[in-house]
């Protein structure tokens, strides 16, 4: 940057801050990092014509599919309830609603620090007709992104220190002191389920409700990585 365009730079970047000249500059940090915590989820959709067959159907799935998590060392207890519904079922027939029956849909979701586990899980369910392979996310644990956001806020302060020094550098001024910083860290959107591999042809989902047909859907998961972007906001007085 030569200094004319610095100066201009410069002149648009003082204000008033506590009556004294001050510097408002940018600092940005970026830096990719491999995911360490997941959450997947999966769902129980069922349709019958009575409540007490709705019941006793969900029953005999709900039995299949925790007994195969529990073999995979999935607890009950780690498995948690997004929601819960029972609603009248009905189809548009000749013009009007038409009562069918009932329907259940039970969505679960469960947390894991082994991602190999989430791929055991969705072979182990696939195969259950009424469950369906919901989606999952690619998180950080909270250890990791605390010591991501330290080396992320020394990058972006360097940036901002390095704009600094270049404006009071051409402007033969000198640095008084940083009188603010703000921050504000961010995190690219969790990846979902994707689609292809050499393992999709293993990997099929069944329909959303048990009893309908449909088309199977291959699923192929990978760990992926995250981008954390944090900018700071620095105000610097100067003399």
């Amino acid at each position: 940057m030569n200094k004319f365009l610095i100066l201009i730079f410069l002149l648009f970047s003082f204000f008033s801050f506590a009556g004294e000249p001050n510097i408002v500059v940018f600092g940005d940090g970026e830096s990719i990092v491999a995911s360490d915590e997941w959450t997947f989820s999966f769902e129980i959709s069922i349709k019958e014509k009575t409540r007490d067959s709705l019941i006793s159907q969900y029953n005999k799935i709900k039995e299949e599919a925790y007994k195969k998590l529990s073999a995979l060392g999935v607890k009950e207890k780690e498995l948690k309830t997004d929601g819960f519904a029972i609603n009248p079922w009905s189809e548009w027939e000749n013009n009007s609603n038409v009562k069918k029956g009932y329907m259940l849909s039970h969505h679960l979701n469960l947390k894991t620090e082994k991602f190999e586990l989430i791929n055991k899980i969705i072979i182990a369910l696939s195969p259950i007709v009424g469950v369906s392979i919901g989606s999952m996310s690619h998180l950080l644990k909270s250890e990791t992104r605390e010591k991501e956001m330290n080396k992320l806020y020394a990058k972006a302060y360097s940036s901002a220190k390095i704009k600094i020094d270049a404006i009071l550098s051409a402007s033969d001024k000198k640095l008084k002191r940083i009188e603010y910083i703000s921050e504000d860290l961010s995190s690219s959107p969790s990846p979902m389920l994707m689609l292809g591999s050499d393992r999709a042809n293993n990997l099929t989902e069944k329909s959303s409700f048990a009893g309908n047909s449909g088309p199977n859907i291959q699923l192929s998961l990978i760990p992926l990585d995250l981008t954390l972007n944090m900018r700071l906001k620095v105000i610097a007085s100067f003399e």
